[in-house]
């Protein structure tokens, strides 16, 4: 049986701006450091505000497990389907992380290994 937690949120955000103001927001709420990423912004571990907008049409959730492999042989048995073009790969060349199809409630899910 999979071990999924729920790792972090993601929310979009129209550009960089926007995406540290959130992030700020988020920060003075939770009392946590904000970090600056490429592609996003960080309030703390687990709020990711995306710059310029990402998958979902309100953001993504991130679900972490300690064997991405198996957690997608269950999913994929009981019919769940993953967009695999969205495959993120370590430097060997394993999978690290993958989109699910589509959305729920308007919010893209990604599973990592971790």
């Amino acid at each position: 049986m999979n071990q999924l937690k729920l790792d972090h949120i993601g929310l979009n955000a129209a550009n960089k701006g926007d995406a540290l103001v959130l992030a700020q927001a988020f920060c003075q709420l939770l009392g946590c450091p904000i970090e600056e990423k490429p592609a996003s912004v960080y309030a703390g571990p687990s709020v990711e505000v995306m710059a310029g907008g990402g998958r979902g049409e309100k953001g993504h959730l991130g679900f972490v497990t300690p064997n991405l492999a198996q957690t997608m042989a269950e999913f994929k048995a009981r019919g769940i389907a993953f967009d695999e073009t969205s495959g993120k790969y370590t430097s060997d060349g394993k999978l690290r992380l993958i989109y699910l199809q589509g959305e729920l409630g308007g919010f893209a899910i990604h599973l990592m290994e971790k």
